[in-house]
């Protein structure tokens, strides 16, 4: 699964010893890639999960502002090379129109962020907790294969690395998906779950919230 990760600006509010000031962050927009996997319950409901990485540049700026008008370093801009990495784990309704199949996933996840901007003392992994949404559509080729669109946002906070006297806010981080979906012989879950004696967990999910 290829995909073109866009990020927005946000601002972020730090405390040190020359006071309360402002900084700016920004992750450079780029192209990562990734896999799904996704378990299905019944006709229109699957659980699964998924991993996405890229790479990036990153800013920090001190804007000219009020707040940061006694700062001698107003202006400056540090930069350097990220590695950032998506996991979430998604609930995904899906609807059946022929070849089309139109779907939206939503659950949690995390957005970690490996960075290495130099002289910015708070490097190094930071592990931010998202709320992960998104429209997508799959388009039928054959039997076992499809094409898969959707666009996946990631609610999440950011650009803080772990520094504890930084405050971020939640921005949207916003994923534009594009791939290659193979279904395998499907596993006849019905059996294995009277095989292993949950008959009536079975036919709870065959009626939620969807009949099969």
């Amino acid at each position: 699964m290829a995909f073109a990760n866009f990020n927005p600006y946000y601002p972020l509010h730090l405390v040190g010893n020359l006071g309360n000031w402002e900084m700016i962050g920004h992750n450079g927009s780029t192209a990562g890639g990734g896999l799904e996997y996704r378990c299905r319950l019944n006709r229109h409901l699957t659980m699964g999960s998924w991993y996405g990485q890229n790479d990036s540049d990153g800013w920090l700026t001190v804007p000219n502002t009020p707040l940061n008008q006694k700062l001698p370093f107003v202006g400056t801009t540090l930069m350097g090379p990220q590695m950032r990495y998506e996991l979430a784990i998604l609930a995904t309704e899906t609807l059946r129109a022929g070849r089309l199949s139109p779907f939206m996933s939503e659950g949690p996840g995390v957005i970690m962020t490996y960075n290495h901007t130099a002289g910015f003392q708070y490097s190094g992994f930071s592990v931010n907790p998202a709320f992960v949404f998104g429209p997508g559509t799959d388009v039928a080729l054959g039997k076992n294969l499809k094409v898969r669109t959707g666009v996946t946002f990631f609610a999440a906070k950011n650009g803080c690395y772990c520094d504890p006297k930084c405050t971020s806010f939640v921005s949207l981080v916003k994923d534009v998906r594009f791939g290659v979906v193979y279904h395998p012989r499907s596993l006849n879950l019905e059996m294995w779950a009277k095989h292993r004696g949950f008959d009536q967990v079975w036919r709870y999910m065959r009626e939620f919230p969807f009949p099969m």
